[in-house]
Formats: C-alpha cells, sequence, structure tokens
C-alpha cells in the first residue's frame, strides 16, 4: 500500500475520532446558551418541556440540569401562588 494512502486513511480516521468526541459537547453548550437565553426572558415553561441529553462528565451538563430544575421549582411555584390567592 501506497505510504500516502496510509497516512490519508488515518488522517481521517483521526478526524473523524475528534468529530465524534467533540460534536455532542458542542450540541451541549448550544442548549446551555439557549436556556441561559430563555431563563432570562423568564420563559420557564419552554425550558421545562425541553428534553436534556448529555454525559455527567461533558462541560455544561451539571447547568443544564440546574436551569431546567430551576424553571421546574419556579412553575411549580407560581402554580401555588395562583392556587392560594
Amino acid at each position: 500500500m501506497n505510504p500516502t494512502v496510509r497516512f490519508q486513511s488515518r488522517r481521517r480516521y483521526a478526524v473523524l475520532a475528534v468529530l465524534v468526541l467533540f460534536l455532542p459537547a458542542c450540541g451541549t453548550v448550544g442548549q446551555l446558551e439557549r436556556f441561559k437565553e430563555l431563563s432570562g426572558q423568564q420563559k420557564y415553561t419552554e425550558i421545562a418541556a425541553q428534553e436534556v441529553r448529555c454525559q455527567p462528565t461533558e462541560a455544561g451538563c451539571n447547568q443544564l440540569h440546574l436551569i431546567k430544575g430551576d424553571a421546574c421549582f419556579r412553575l411549580l411555584d407560581l402554580v401555588n401562588v395562583q392556587r392560594y390567592k
């Protein structure tokens, strides 16, 4: 096999490995930015309706769960305030 072809093949596998490792994190970071934006706009229903998919070791995963939990808590608090008015 030609050494150039072997190198190109290895390079393709390396690029593929990097994409497989880092693309899920990009989704997490994107969702985190969206959650922060929605939280700032007090759109808690939209946050609570979204599914959080991330690995605990991913950057931002803990913040996603924290923001979603806060949104759910705020919605529950609103329901309780309206119920006991």
